[in-house]
């Protein structure tokens, strides 16, 4: 399963390491409860691209994608909800810790180069700027 996530950066698991997502174009989502042997879709409610993962558990995950997409779910994924996103621009990285705590990084500025680091406290109900962790 962590060689599956090495190979496919769109592959992440939670740390028990047999909930594994895979993410992808269109808003495709797929969710293995058994380290990758047999995957089934999810219901992701968006059509935007997913980039990037984290499951802090197995059933918590939030999700990162194009145009600032934002997704998280506390069942595993049976309902997924889309948060309302502090950028507009694509975020290529999210870290959890749980199901109210995450950072997530967007595209660097193409005028400054710099990337912009939020953070939420509250489930994603309000971020706010985050330093370099």
């Amino acid at each position: 399963m962590r060689a599956a996530a090495l190979q496919n950066p769109h592959v992440f698991a939670a740390p028990s390491g047999k909930q594994l997502w895979r993410l992808g174009p269109a808003g495709s989502l797929e969710h293995s409860k058994d380290k990758g042997l047999n995957w089934m879709p999810q219901i992701s409610g968006v059509y935007t691209d997913l980039l990037a993962g984290s499951a802090p558990s197995a059933k918590v995950c939030w999700i990162v994608g194009v145009s600032g997409t934002i997704l998280r779910t506390t069942d595993s994924g049976t309902h997924w909800i889309k948060l309302d996103s502090p950028v507009t621009n694509d975020l290529t990285s999210v870290r959890a810790t749980d199901a109210t705590h995450a950072l997530i990084w967007s595209v660097p500025d193409p005028q400054t180069g710099l990337i912009k680091i939020y953070q939420t406290s509250d489930g994603g109900a309000t971020w706010s700027p985050a330093s370099n962790p």
